[in-house]
């Protein structure tokens, strides 16, 4: 593998290999390592990733569920796959993330500090608090950016992908930690200054802050319908790099989108529901989870809609299937006494509703409900806000982007022409 092949957003998933070749220098020492950080449970042992896109939630620890018992990862140590990865400066531990998958992963020690160092104090990751708008790829020796998020911080400074990172503010950046720990001395300040090597030229970029802090991407479609600051038609990079609006409520909030890895297990207890035809037209889904300290477990954070805590699912579609996914319905569920209040809302917000129109609702059960259906609509998006009925307590609101609801919905019939194949 080669060293600019590791991605800063999470480490690289490598597949177990098969057990051969011969011994590894070493191999005692680290697998002695290996079962010194797995045995360690103190929070000080548990740390999170840091991204510049924003700081991700894996929880990454070596595990001794990840290679089975010890004389197997001994085994593993031995192999001319370890030994590769050790030569390109990488170490090979076993990473659990928050949803409890656990895999092999490559890590590059210069990043986490000497292996003595791992040993006394744990592996720690510093968060840098403030999403820039680009993610990098490491190597042991230097940070490199691989993708610029359009609009952002770090698009606004014209910094680009294969840009080499130098130093910060004159501060000499060899590790993300350098990186993290600048970022979060400077967080006060309005803009910080860095210097990157791009080609043969070595360049300064003013980046900052305050952009950093308060990003919110422009839609293709400028008068489309927002939720709160998530404007309908961004790209799920931007989604992404958005600061959580309510980390008064749900600190420390991040999103999970269903092609991270990880997401299945989210989805196998009912957290992220993406229908398998919305999947197989290329949907993507997005919520919000955040770590409850008082469950041990990720729970779902909620998004404020008026006064009142909302469920909220974020839908993104690509175009053509080679453009990145761009938001393009927004679906917020509440209880239904809040149906009266929302609506003065809403019509406080964008005036009289363009239609409102009365039907039946019937549930799985049989049970038949009167639903009132009020929309406000302008040429490229709309909102919907549905009662229910007071007896299925469900309020629904749902913003949606034409342009691509309409693709999406050709989408589905593609997908249902494919499966008639099969009958």
């Amino acid at each position: 593998m080669r060293k600019n092949a590791l991605l800063l957003v999470l480490c690289l998933i490598l597949a177990v290999p098969s057990f051969s070749q011969g011994p590894l220098p070493g191999a005692e020492r680290r697998e002695q390592t290996a079962r010194t950080l797995s045995a360690a449970k103190q929070p000080k042992h548990v740390f999170r990733v840091f991204s510049a896109l924003g700081p991700s939630k894996e929880n990454l620890f070596v595990a001794d569920a990840s290679l089975g018992d010890p004389q197997k990862r001994l085994e593993f140590l031995n192999t001319m796959d370890y030994k590769a990865l050790a030569d390109d400066g990488f170490v090979a531990i076993g990473m659990t993330d928050s949803f409890a998958n656990t895999w092999l992963a490559r890590v590059c020690i210069d990043h986490f500090g000497p292996m003595e160092l791992l040993m006394d104090r744990g592996a720690e990751v510093k968060d840098p608090g403030i999403a820039l708008g680009f993610s990098l790829v490491i190597t042991c020796s230097e940070l490199q950016i691989n993708k610029v998020v359009p609009d952002s911080a770090a698009a606004k400074a014209d910094l680009r992908s294969g840009d080499f990172l130098v130093s910060l503010n004159g501060q000499k950046l060899n590790t993300r930690n350098d990186l993290a720990a600048l970022l979060l001395m400077e967080k006060a300040a309005p803009a910080v200054t860095l210097s990157v090597r791009r080609g043969g030229e070595t360049l300064s970029a003013e980046l900052s802050l305050a952009a950093a802090a308060n990003f919110k991407p422009k839609s293709p479609w400028p008068d489309a319908y927002s939720r709160r600051s998530y404007q309908l038609g961004i790209l799920l990079s931007q989604f992404r790099s958005i600061p959580f609006p309510d980390q008064k409520d749900w600190p420390g909030a991040f999103p999970v989108c269903t092609n991270d890895p990880g997401s299945h297990e989210l989805a196998s207890i009912g957290k992220l529901n993406l229908p398998s035809d919305w999947k197989s037209a290329g949907v993507v889904e997005c919520k919000f989870f955040y770590n409850s300290q008082a469950m041990h477990s990720i729970e779902s954070a909620a998004l404020l809609l008026s006064d009142w805590n909302s469920d909220t699912t974020f839908l993104f579609i690509s175009k053509d299937g080679r453009e990145e996914p761009r938001l393009f319905r927004i679906l917020s569920e509440g209880p239904t006494d809040s149906y009266p209040s929302l609506t003065l809302a809403f019509i406080s917000a964008f005036g009289p509703p363009s239609k409102t129109s009365h039907e039946t609702y019937q549930v799985k059960s049989g049970g038949v409900f009167p639903n009132e259906v009020q929309r406000w609509e302008n040429a490229s998006s709309s909102i919907e806000v549905s009662q229910f009925g007071e007896t299925t307590n469900l309020l629904r609101v749902t913003h949606i982007l034409k342009p691509l609801d309409e693709v999406f919905g050709k989408k589905l019939l593609e997908v249902a022409a494919d499966r008639a194949k099969t009958l």
